[in-house]
């Protein structure tokens, strides 16, 4: 979208001529405006302030990448600046001691949204950094959700964004936004990766009502398991004997991934077979679903799923995609989540529609708002066929695309993967 910043200009210039930025008080960090001002803030009229910012940023000669290299190797020369739009950039414009999260005034945002990053974006560049690092911006589910805004990693649909991002005051989609952050960053020579998570969606994901086939299902009757407890009628994390712990390890680390060790029978049969589409329903903010026999059932939350006893509390607001479909293995555990067991992670068991989904969000973004690389969050985790299609898709349309793996280690597997950075090991290394 290369005439992004020309509609933000426009919106901008129509609410300035209007006298919108006199609805209520509206401060800045003087750090947005001059980093030589100090500390302190100051009062703007929004519409005009984020129109100067843009046209200073124009007026900068086009600047070229700093970070070269071809096939992502870019990545060994980027200085990062890693950020959580809607933290990093949020204010307390009024100033009355607290951040707001519905809009104020004339419709903006007091959290932080796409336009007020892009109006830093010259201070990102003033520190030194070349590359930019989102945090997801993708739209973010309610079921279970953490804190007052939800989990960005609950990501209710990776093709749209997160409305909470734009400002209601200029009247535009958070994609438009984002298109001319990206526009503006790449004027200053910034590049800009993105993280998305592939094998995880919000408990009320758009995609359950589209494909519920997409999806584990259990009773929606069997009551969630409190942190801490390990009542086996309850639904939680599988729950292994010692022996079956011990015997799990052994087996993974010889890399034999032929007939794991299953779950527990009690804990395999809360799963039931996907719901039809028809019969999907949001209830109470929670998607059910009616089986034949009249039997509701519902969208399971997610938990850590190696090693099999990690101590880590239930994933409240997330549930794991159901890529492979096989009728011995219709529940979530370490042997279909992760250490993918050889009789379920074969061609023929694919949800091949729901790879094909996965594969495109990358040339989606690519072609819509040219973004540069991802960060795969838990990429380790998926299945390297999965792994190698999104590559290659996304290596077809910009061979230099950048591939960043989470991951807690670093060794030559990432790289045969695609990868051209590794990160997230440094607290692992520490532990150790």
């Amino acid at each position: 979208m290369p005439e992004a910043l020309e509609l933000i200009k426009q919106k901008l210039d129509e609410g300035a001529r209007r006298g919108g930025g006199r609805a209520c008080p509206y401060a800045v960090p003087n750090l947005w405006i001059d980093p030589d001002l100090g500390a302190g803030s100051s009062l703007v009229d929004p519409y005009r302030f984020y129109l100067e910012r843009i046209e200073g940023i124009e007026a900068q000669p086009p600047q070229p990448w700093v970070a070269a290299g071809s096939g992502g190797d870019w990545s060994s020369r980027a200085l990062v600046y890693n950020t959580l739009i809607r933290a990093a950039t949020g204010f307390d414009h009024e100033g009355d001691g607290r951040v707001k999260q519905q809009p104020i005034g004339d419709g903006w945002m007091e959290t932080g949204t796409f336009l007020k990053s892009l109006a830093t974006l010259p201070l990102v560049t003033r520190m030194g950094f070349n590359t930019i690092h989102l945090l997801p911006v993708t739209a973010i589910g309610e079921d279970g959700h953490k804190g007052t805004l939800g989990s960005v990693y609950a990501i209710r649909n990776p093709y749209r964004l997160d409305p909470r991002l734009s400002e209601p005051a200029l009247e535009l989609r958070p994609e438009d936004e984002f298109a001319a952050f990206i526009e503006a960053a790449h004027h200053l020579g910034l590049r800009v990766v993105v993280e998305f998570v592939f094998r995880t969606a919000s408990k009320d994901a758009d995609w359950v009502a589209e494909h519920p086939e997409w999806f584990y299902w259990i009773r929606a009757d069997i009551p969630d398991r409190r942190p801490g407890e390990d009542e086996a009628e309850a639904y939680g994390a599988p729950i292994f004997s010692e022996e079956a712990l011990k015997q799990i390890r052994r087996q993974v680390e010889r890399g034999d991934r032929d007939k794991l060790i299953p779950p527990p029978e009690a804990y395999r049969q809360m799963f039931t077979p996907p719901p039809s589409a028809e019969s999907v329903r949001m209830v109470d903010g929670r998607w059910i679903g009616m089986l034949d026999d009249g039997t509701r059932v519902r969208v399971p939350g997610a938990f850590a799923d190696w090693p099999p006893d990690d101590p880590q509390p239930p994933w409240t607001d997330v549930t794991y995609l159901r890529l492979y479909d096989h009728p011995d293995f219709n529940y979530m555990a370490y042997n279909t989540l992760r250490m993918y067991d050889t009789r379920l992670a074969r061609p023929e068991n694919r949800v091949e529609p729901l790879w094909e989904r996965i594969v495109g969000i990358l040339p989606y973004y690519q072609r819509h708002f040219e973004i540069d690389g991802v960060m795969i969050d838990m990429g380790h985790a998926l299945p390297m066929d999965l792994k190698h299609r999104f590559v290659a898709a996304a290596r077809e349309i910009d061979p230099d695309f950048a591939f960043w793996d989470e991951n807690f280690d670093i060794s030559r597997r990432s790289r045969d993967e695609g990868y051209n950075l590794v990160l997230g090991s440094y607290w692992w290394l520490a532990y150790r």
